[in-house]
């Protein structure tokens, strides 16, 4: 532990935990001025530099909201494909013409540029709330130009 953190001795409640039958070992760690991406890439690349430890033994496994942010990325990856596919079939049965729908969804990736410009302007990472309303927005991009077309 010492080889990537600040290792203290303090004095508080021994516990010894255990999961399906093995001992673990439970580190918090609460970040500032820094996105848990970034911090989890230095993470693993200062661990598989520096520490060194049977593999067959002890394994290392990242959880808390790491983990629930590679689940919802995960579940992004398949719906907002879909979403972007359903969109396309409602423009191109809204206007029964191929061309139209594809003038709508060829504006997208304009909607996108925006929007990740707008996040790097704030000083903001591209996270789980942002590409959720990212979506949003390119549904509302959808619709508005739409009525845009169709009136």
């Amino acid at each position: 532990m010492s080889q990537v953190a600040e290792v203290k001795l303090t004095t508080g409640a021994s516990t010894i935990t255990r999961e399906m039958n093995k001992r673990y070992l439970a580190i918090r760690v609460n970040l500032r001025d820094v996105d848990l991406t970034s911090f989890m890439k230095e993470a693993h690349a200062k661990i598989d530099k520096n520490v060194k430890y049977n593999h067959e033994k002890f394994n290392i496994q990242w959880g808390g909201q790491f983990e629930n942010q590679v689940r919802a990325y995960t579940r992004l990856a398949f719906i907002v494909p879909l979403s972007l596919m359903i969109i396309f079939l409602l423009l191109y049965g809204a206007f029964g013409k191929l061309r139209q729908a594809a003038t709508l969804m060829g504006i997208i990736p304009l909607a996108l540029f925006g929007g990740m410009l707008a996040l790097n302007v704030r000083g903001m990472t591209l996270n789980v709330s942002s590409a959720v309303v990212l979506s949003l927005c390119l549904g509302f991009h959808s619709e508005r130009n739409y009525h845009f077309l169709a009136y």
